[in-house]
């Protein structure tokens, strides 16, 4: 028994042990079975290393993972063995395949969607190269594909027509 009525032993063995209190532990905790934690905040401030997996479960109208960061420091990174792959700064800006990304998507390689769709108005559209070199947009009554820089050039590479049709709503 320790002071203040704690108690200081060595090894504890015991079916059950309930801590009505605070409880500081300063050496390692090993635990052999599953761990539940109820409480409005709790902190954890580690590096899981050797980890299978960590899962999130929510139900209902919960937010199932949810990270503040106060600081400059990115969101989220998540990496493939030592390759970060996935990237969420603290601007809002996603990286996928980029560890810094310089706008709101920001993609390392071929990107493939079943639709796109952009904003309206003049700064609507897609853009293709490093300086928005090739801008393809409709402007809620014309389409247009505007090129910047160097020729445009349409290639069919099957050596068949390439063809400009206009047709009427008759």
């Amino acid at each position: 028994t320790g002071g203040s009525g704690g108690i200081n032993a060595g090894v504890v063995t015991c079916t059950g042990l309930d801590v009505n209190g605070n409880g500081d532990i300063s050496g390692n905790l090993v635990l052999g079975g599953d761990l539940t934690v109820n409480g409005t905040t709790t902190t954890l401030d580690t590096n899981l290393i050797g980890v299978d997996r960590v899962e999130v479960g929510a139900a209902g109208a919960v937010v199932g993972l949810a990270v503040t960061q106060s600081g400059t420091a990115d969101l989220v990174r998540l990496y493939d063995g030592s390759t970060q792959v996935v990237t969420v700064d603290d601007e809002g800006n996603v990286g996928l395949g980029s560890a810094i990304p310089s706008v709101k998507l920001d993609v390392a390689g071929i990107i493939k969607a079943t639709d796109f769709k952009a904003p309206d108005g003049n700064t609507n559209g897609f853009y293709v190269g490093g300086s928005d070199d090739l801008h393809l947009f409709h402007n809620g009554s014309d389409s247009y594909i505007e090129n910047d820089t160097g020729n445009l050039t349409f290639t069919n590479k099957n050596n068949n027509n390439i063809i400009f049709k206009t047709t009427s709503s008759e």
